[in-house]
């Protein structure tokens, strides 16, 4: 396991140690001079390089408090970490749509018309859903149409729009998204923008 893994792991377990308790950081580096960072004392055979308390910040509720959110609304994550899990699973759900994209596109090269549904292209309705995507449907034009889970937000969707080009022998893709205009920007090269 390579250092920064190492280190992730402990800080997902020192994040959540019981609020007021202290938890200790340890530097090992072993014979071959391989540092790593546990919540326990280093081996035998290793040298403690350095030893740093943990605290929980003032302002972090307790580990075993449970958030508190109006009724009906729904708990998004906080500040960079937020966005970038965010950001991470709008990777994920546009890759996931990549395989309707390209039969889409065969079926638009090969009968010289949009599929009006999904079955045209041979998948289940029922079955189109993931972690991300919570089902998936065909709109005129060749336009496929996601809804997004919970993850997102509150009724997030997002469409993806094919535009011939080329002179008919491509499609380009057009990606937009009921999502932040500030989080799809950080995306880097994101082919969605906001929706109007």
């Amino acid at each position: 396991m390579n250092t920064s893994i190492r280190i992730l792991a402990l800080c997902l377990t020192i994040g959540v140690a019981p609020a007021g308790h202290a938890a200790k950081l340890y530097q090992c580096q072993d014979h071959a001079g391989e540092t790593t960072f546990r919540d326990t004392p280093c081996a035998a055979g290793e040298e403690t390089v350095r030893t740093r308390a943990m605290h929980p910040r003032a302002s972090e509720p307790p580990a075993d408090a449970t958030p508190q959110a109006p009724a009906g609304t729904q708990v998004q994550p906080a500040g960079i970490a937020g966005t970038h899990l965010q950001l991470a699973n709008l990777a994920q759900a546009l890759s996931s749509l990549t395989p309707i994209k390209l039969l889409v596109t065969e079926y638009y090269q090969i009968n010289g018309r949009w599929p009006a549904k999904l079955e045209e292209l041979g998948f289940e309705p029922s079955t189109m859903h993931n972690q991300q995507i919570s089902g998936v449907d065909l709109q005129p034009g060749g336009a496929i149409h996601a809804e997004l889970t919970d993850l997102f937000g509150s009724r997030k969707r997002l469409t993806l729009r094919p535009r011939s080009a080329m002179g008919g022998t491509q499609l380009e893709w057009s990606c937009t998204a009921n999502l932040p205009a500030q989080t799809l920007a950080r995306l880097y090269g994101s082919p969605c923008q906001a929706e109007n």
